[in-house]
Order: structure tokens, then C-alpha cells, then sequence
């Protein structure tokens, strides 16, 4: 009987590869995919503690080395880790269609 408890209970494994790697000079906080109204694919959004909130598309990757595109990069406060810059909290809608940047 414990063999079968073991076999129904095995999680599906997932797997992650490296696409691109950056060197941004700051502590990225969090990572959601959105989708752009009227798109077929998702970008990234990228909330940091630099002060900006970064939208990010690497479909349209340069071919040489790599980098994503920015599509959106508005500065929200001063750089550094501070209770009062948006960037530690990043919500999407489930559907990818909105996101929404917060501070504590």
C-alpha cells in the first residue's frame, strides 16, 4: 500500500533555461509576465531597487548579444532599498492584461 501512495504523490517536475544574462547594478525584487493589450506574446516586467519599473521583451532580442529590449523604464523614486520606492511588490492580473507596483 505505501508503494502506491508514493506513486500517486510524485509532483511534475519543471525545468528553466538560461535565455539571456544581464547585469543590471541592482537588486531585482521581483518578476511578472504581462501581456501587452492587442499581443499574441508576454513581456516581462521587472520591479527593482534602482527606482524604475522595467517592461522587458526578448522576442525582439538584439541577434549579437542578446539583450532585451526595453520597452518601458519610468523612474519611481531614488535608488536604494527604501520603504517608500515602489518595486518590492509587483501583482498581474492572471490573465497577464494589467500589473500593479507597490511599496510597504
Amino acid at each position: 500500500d505505501d508503494d502506491d501512495d508514493e506513486e500517486e504523490e510524485e509532483e511534475p517536475t519543471t525545468s528553466m533555461k538560461l535565455v539571456s544574462r544581464v547585469e543590471t547594478r541592482s537588486n531585482l525584487r521581483c518578476l511578472r509576465a504581462v501581456r501587452v493589450s492587442g499581443s499574441k506574446r508576454d513581456v516581462l516586467a521587472v520591479g527593482s531597487d534602482s527606482g524604475c519599473f522595467s517592461v522587458l521583451d526578448f522576442e525582439n532580442a538584439s541577434k549579437d548579444d542578446g539583450q532585451p529590449a526595453i520597452l518601458h523604464c519610468p523612474d519611481f523614486g531614488k535608488p536604494g532599498i527604501r520603504r517608500d520606492t515602489p518595486g518590492q511588490y509587483l501583482a498581474s492580473d492572471p490573465r497577464g492584461r494589467a500589473c500593479m507596483i507597490a511599496s510597504v
